[in-house]
C-alpha cells in the first residue's frame, strides 16, 4: 500500500516510535536506512519503505529465512503449487495487516489519501 507524503517530512525513527506505541506487542526492526520490518507473528509481518514522496507498506514474510524458504519452494515445486498455497493461507493475512499499519501511519502523521 502506498501512502503519498508530499510536503511532509517524516523520518524512519518517527514511524518506528509510532508503531512501537500503537503496537506494543509487535516487534519493529530496522533493516537499513530506508526500511523497517514489523512482525505481528512469526509468519505475518510488513515491510515499510520510506521513499522521497511516499511510504510503502508491503505485507510479507517478516524474516529472511521465511522469504528464502518461499522462494526455494517456488523453485523446487514449480510455480503453481506454492503460489496457490500462498494465496490460500497468507495473502489475506498480509493484506489485512498491511492496511492496519498503513491506517495507523496515516492517522498519526495526518496524511490524507
Amino acid at each position: 500500500m502506498k501512502i503519498h507524503t508530499q510536503n511532509i517530512n517524516i523520518k524512519l525513527e518517527d514511524i518506528k516510535n509510532v508503531l512501537n506505541a500503537k503496537f506494543p506487542d509487535y516487534k519493529v526492526n530496522h533493516f537499513g536506512s530506508i526500511d523497517l520490518t514489523i512482525l505481528k507473528t512469526s509468519n505475518i509481518g510488513a515491510n515499510i519503505f520510506l521513499k522521497s514522496n511516499k511510504i510503502e507498506v508491503d505485507g510479507y514474510f517478516p524474516t529472511k529465512g521465511k522469504r528464502i524458504a518461499f522462494v526455494l519452494s517456488v523453485v523446487l515445486l514449480g510455480f503453481v503449487i506454492p503460489i496457490i498455497f500462498y494465496l490460500i493461507f497468507f495473502q489475506r493475512k498480509f493484506s489485512k495487516f498491511e492496511k492496519e499499519v498503513a491506517v495507523i501511519i496515516q492517522k498519526e502523521f495526518g496524511i490524507t489519501k
